[in-house]
């Protein structure tokens, strides 16, 4: 599909918080690549010249890169609506792996049905949930389900495998990047949410300590097992999932180097 860059331009004001988040994203896709055509083929700033006939993707333009990534993937999955720490998570996703993919995870994470299209159920069950589970849960749930779809998606493309350990690695920075961004709205609210207090680590850093989880009614039992793990450990290049879950008891095989 081609995109009219100007065309973009001329929509209203973009919410404040897409431009924080989608300097992250063009951080992490670098500029110009050319992958194997199963993987988008050329690219710049993750904008892939095999689904955007009409761009030209080695002239292209960072402001205009985030013109693109505010039609085609921040509005249809209403970014905004949500807390800016699922923002952070749900939008690298959606570029990533599609809005539709990114959707239906959450949804199935929240015992909706998954439709790919963010409804208001969609947007109220995850300000409930994230609040109710600890925000820092919340993350580690759904990029837990995130690693699951690109294993598989790795099983299937031997090209993709290739890059599957830096796509965990990817993973691991979306995580801390919401983690900072949910400390950031809590310092700038001042305000600590009811249920939940503060902690302070050894770098003098705040951290939302986590609250147990209660198997209540309002939580679909698959999302209580993967938030009751304990804390995720992101350590530098590791593979991570919830301890004890099976992301950690079965690590997927890391691709072979080429010789």
């Amino acid at each position: 599909m081609s995109v009219d860059a100007a065309e973009v331009r001329q929509a209203p004001e973009r919410d404040p918080l897409f431009d924080s988040v989608v300097t992250n994203v063009l951080k992490r896709e670098g500029g110009y690549k050319k992958w194997h055509d199963s993987l988008g083929g050329e690219t710049k700033y993750g904008i892939a010249g095999k689904y955007h006939k009409g761009i030209d993707i080695k002239g292209l333009t960072p402001d205009a890169a985030k013109d693109i990534y505010y039609k085609e993937y921040w509005k249809p999955i209403h970014a905004g609506a949500f807390p800016p720490a699922v923002s952070e998570v749900l939008f690298d996703f959606a570029v990533h792996s599609g809005p539709g993919n990114a959707v239906k995870l959450l949804q199935r994470m929240l015992g909706v049905e998954a439709t790919g299209k963010v409804n208001d159920e969609t947007v109220q069950q995850a300000k409930v949930m994230s609040y109710k589970a600890g925000m820092d849960r919340f993350i580690d749930a759904y990029q837990y389900g995130r690693r699951m779809h690109l294993k598989k998606a790795a099983d299937r493309n031997p090209e993709l495998m290739k890059i599957y350990k830096g796509l965990q690695r990817r993973v691991d920075g979306v995580t801390l990047d919401a983690r900072n961004r949910q400390s950031d709205s809590l310092l700038a609210s001042n305000l600590s949410p009811a249920g939940k207090t503060f902690d302070h680590d050894v770098n003098d850093t705040m951290t939302l300590a986590r609250p147990p989880v209660q198997n209540s009614s309002k939580l679909p039992q698959a999302l209580i097992d993967i938030l009751s793990a304990p804390p995720i450990d992101l350590g530098v290049g590791r593979p991570s999932g919830p301890p004890g879950s099976l992301m950690s008891q079965q690590q997927p095989q890391q691709p072979q180097q080429a010789s």
